[in-house]
């Protein structure tokens, strides 16, 4: 099996926006309050934030830093954290939460995916729907 550097997998900005546009704000936050990533009201880190922040604001996995991820999150949110407050963040239930989002993404792709190579399927659920 062959070693993948993803330092050097280029992505566009157009990915990881189609990313996110699978997610809204209340489906993220209830993905993140069901895997315990959130448990507090008065969280100032949102899902969506850390969802945006691992997906769409770091584009080069793992080249940057807690300081880099906390100005970015100043600059785009508004929210002020500390490096050891984001830190704290990244533990079991950010891996599952990211793991949730993920695979919710993966089914919606192969459920649409699997509708259009089966247009008989589709018609026939667009039929009964009419009905």
């Amino acid at each position: 099996m062959q070693d993948i550097d993803f330092q050097n997998i280029v992505t566009s900005d157009k990915d990881f926006t189609e990313l996110s546009s699978y997610f809204s704000n209340t489906h993220l936050e209830q993905l993140a309050r069901e895997v315990k990533f959130i448990q507090r009201t008065s969280s100032r880190l949102t899902a969506w934030m850390f969802f945006h922040l691992n997906t769409c604001l770091i584009k080069q996995g793992g080249s940057s830093s807690l300081t880099d991820m906390v100005a970015l999150i100043w600059n785009q949110f508004g929210v002020k954290l500390t490096k050891q407050a984001l830190d704290e963040r990244y533990n079991l239930y950010a891996v599952k939460l990211m793991q949730k989002c993920y695979q919710f993404v993966f089914e919606q792709v192969l459920s649409h995916t699997h509708t259009m190579c089966n247009p008989a399927q589709e018609s026939s659920a667009q039929e009964s729907s009419a009905q």
